[in-house]
């Protein structure tokens, strides 16, 4: 029984000595998920530029192949 109570205190003390660390634990978790959050809208972006520029130099190699077909 007395090692439950002292058990009991001692967790007691421990969670108000850490509750600081847990607080700054939970504020920099929040900013880990911000940051993957932009990470994937960034890569998003850039697979969507990705495929636009694709489409463009495909657009460009037709328009040459037709200006060759329409010069000769």
């Amino acid at each position: 029984m007395e090692n439950e109570i002292l058990l009991k205190a001692i967790e007691k003390l421990l969670d108000e000595k850490l509750k600081p660390i847990y607080q700054e634990l939970n504020s920099i978790n929040s900013k880990v998920d911000s940051i993957e959050s932009t990470q994937q809208t960034i890569l998003n972006f850039i697979s969507e530029i990705d495929k636009e520029f694709y489409k463009v130099e495909e657009t460009y190699k037709f328009m040459n192949d037709l200006n060759k077909v329409l010069n000769q």
